[in-house]
């Protein structure tokens, strides 16, 4: 069965928002929806729900509760269609369409102080280090859930990162590593998505805790670098409402405070648009 990429990417997305809170009804609503934009059987969908989640970086979704949660997309069909219009405003973009031309990928940032390069399997060992040196931070700032866990292993985050290479090649999302400029060490990771709600793209990255005193140099770059070599005029960042750190450096660069949808991915988010025009010179 082929399951669009759209339908793994909401599954993904909600869960990062909803696994903090262990709530089972929230955990069905979620699997609720995959099935829903999936379009196949629930047997199958579920079945593609256990392939694709173990490794996922965005949250890791238990489903010992997968009796219930089909019985629960049974009966929920009829208020999932129902609701479906007004949800689809705050959904995760089509991921199984590219949305850049191959020309208009630009050369990777290069910086005196970080480079960075597309996330990719060859990155496995120093992005594992990196990611799990601050897990509990990364976690709460990002809405991890439970992800990753303490027997996370060296090749599951192997094939995470070629899923994420994999979308680059596809032209449907860029991962990118932000490694030393000696390449000796990943001090984080950026992500660009298409971001059809402002007509541009959404940007999301994490550093690891050495790396902390580079964020505000990072972004600042990243900026430049989306609206200038990506040539993207709009630019969304969201933070959780737990990523005070983040907030508080959108808000010295004065970006503009978009209204975050109350229901979908950007729930509970503050989100800071940046255009191209008012970047400082």
């Amino acid at each position: 069965m082929r399951v669009c990429g759209r339908a793994i990417r909401v599954l993904r997305i909600k869960a990062r928002v909803v696994a903090g809170n262990r709530g089972i009804p929230e955990k069905r609503e979620c699997l609720s929806e995959f099935w829903l934009f999936s379009k196949g059987g629930l047997e199958q969908s579920f079945q593609v729900l256990l392939f694709a989640m173990p490794s996922s970086r965005y949250a890791a979704v238990k489903v010992e509760h997968l009796s219930q949660f089909i019985a629960d997309c049974h009966t929920r069909t009829t208020l999932a269609d129902e609701n479906r219009q007004a949800d689809q405003m705050t959904q995760a973009p089509r991921q199984n369409e590219p949305w850049r031309t191959l020309a208009s990928i630009p050369e990777p940032l290069t910086t005196e102080r970080f480079v960075l390069e597309p996330l990719a399997p060859r990155h496995a060992v120093l992005d594992f280090a990196a990611f799990m040196s601050c897990r509990a931070r990364l976690r709460t700032e990002l809405q991890w859930g439970e992800w990753p866990p303490a027997d996370f292993t060296l090749e599951l985050n192997r094939a995470d990162l070629g899923e994420h290479y994999e979308e680059f090649v596809r032209r449907e999302a860029f991962a990118y590593t932000v490694l030393s400029v000696d390449r000796e060490r990943c001090l984080g990771c950026v992500y660009l998505e298409r971001c059809v709600e402002i007509g541009g793209c959404q940007l999301a990255y994490w550093v690891i805790d050495d790396a902390i005193n580079r964020e505000a140099e990072l972004v600042d770059q990243m900026l430049r670098w989306v609206h200038q070599q990506w040539a993207i005029e709009r630019l969304l960042l969201p933070f959780h409402q737990t990523n005070q750190r983040g907030i508080t450096l959108a808000r010295n660069r004065d970006l503009v405070e978009w209204d975050s949808p109350a229901n979908g991915p950007l729930a509970r988010h503050l989100c800071f648009l940046s255009i191209a025009g008012d970047l400082p010179v």
